[in-house]
C-alpha cells in the first residue's frame, strides 16, 4: 500500500440476517490490507451471562465467546466468564485446542479445492444461488460506496470502525498462535 494511497484496502461491515433466528443478532466483519497481522478468524459473543452466585451487584464486562481461528495455524478457543474458585470474583478462563496438536497438519486450503475439483466434490465450492445473493448483499456497496477513510498502515484500521461496534462489544485483538491473551 503506497503512503498517499486512496485505493480501498480496509472493509468493516455490520450486517444482519433477516428472519426470525438471527434478529437482533449483528454479524460483524472487517478485512484490509497492512493491518497488524494477517489472520482469519470467526469470533462468535455470547449474550453476557446472568450475574453469578447471587451477586446481582458485580458487574461483568466480558462475555463468553468461541473464536474459530481460520488462519494462521487452525483452532478452536473457548472463552468462559468463570466464578472463581476463592472469593465472590469472576476471572476469564480459556480452553485452547490447535487442530495440528490433535490431528497433524492437514492439507493448506489450495490442495483441499484442488483434491476435489480432480474428484469432482463440489461442497468445498460455492453454490450458483450462493454467489447470487453475495452479489445482492453487495451492489448497492458498489452502486453508492461510501467515502474512503483513511487508516495508518499497521493499525486494525480507521478509528470510524468502531462506530459499527458501538453497544455490543468492541473490536477485539485476534488470537494469535502462541499467544495466551
Amino acid at each position: 500500500m503506497k503512503p498517499n494511497s486512496t485505493t480501498e484496502t480496509y472493509c468493516a461491515l455490520r450486517l444482519h440476517i433477516d428472519n426470525r433466528r438471527w434478529h437482533g443478532v449483528p454479524i460483524l466483519i472487517r478485512a484490509g490490507k497492512a493491518l497488524p497481522e494477517r489472520v482469519t478468524e470467526v469470533r462468535v459473543l455470547f449474550r453476557r451471562p446472568a450475574p453469578l452466585g447471587g451477586h446481582a451487584r458485580e458487574k461483568i464486562d466480558a462475555t463468553n465467546e468461541l473464536v474459530l481461528r481460520i488462519d494462521p495455524a487452525p483452532g478452536a478457543r473457548l472463552r468462559l466468564i468463570a466464578k472463581a474458585a476463592a472469593g465472590s470474583g469472576t476471572r476469564g478462563i480459556h480452553l485452547d485446542m490447535d487442530f495440528a496438536d490433535q490431528g497433524g497438519d492437514g492439507p493448506t486450503p489450495y490442495e483441499q479445492l484442488l483434491t476435489g475439483a480432480m474428484r469432482g466434490d463440489r461442497s468445498l465450492f460455492a453454490r450458483q444461488d450462493a454467489v447470487e445473493e453475495t452479489w445482492r448483499i453487495v451492489q448497492p456497496l458498489l452502486d453508492s460506496p461510501p467515502a474512503v477513510i483513511p487508516y495508518a498502515q499497521g493499525t486494525w484500521g480507521p478509528p470510524e470502525a468502531e462506530k459499527l461496534v458501538k453497544g455490543i462489544a468492541a473490536w477485539h485483538e485476534p488470537w494469535l498462535p502462541d499467544a495466551t491473551s
